[in-house]
């Protein structure tokens, strides 16, 4: 997880040239997206519109919750280099998904 924490996740990480993402749960710390892990599912799809694949978060979040709730795990400190995404300027994340057929 250390890879992709702060803003636009899902954009920064298609501009980066991925095309599938895992669901991470960790839990909550002072500092932004740096508590430890809880569990991952996936891969997810980045393919199309934002609808479609904020849509195929569901399946894989809904199961990372239920597999939480029934086995309580142990959180595992995340290892790794830190690298932090910086939110798209307005106008950047619009024309993102414009070209991708949604107008926001």
């Amino acid at each position: 997880m250390p890879y992709g924490r702060g803003g636009h996740p899902i954009e920064n990480l298609i501009l980066r040239g991925h095309t599938e993402t895992v669901i991470t749960a960790h839990r909550m710390t002072e500092e932004f997206d740096a508590g430890p892990i809880y569990g991952t599912r996936g891969p997810v799809s980045l393919a199309g519109t934002k609808d479609e694949i904020v849509a195929r978060f569901v399946d894989p979040v809904a199961a990372l919750m239920r597999w939480i709730v029934a086995e309580e795990p142990t959180p595992v400190p995340q290892v790794g280099e830190v690298v932090h995404f910086r939110r798209l300027p307005v106008a950047m994340y619009r024309d993102f998904w414009a070209g991708r057929g949604l107008h926001v």
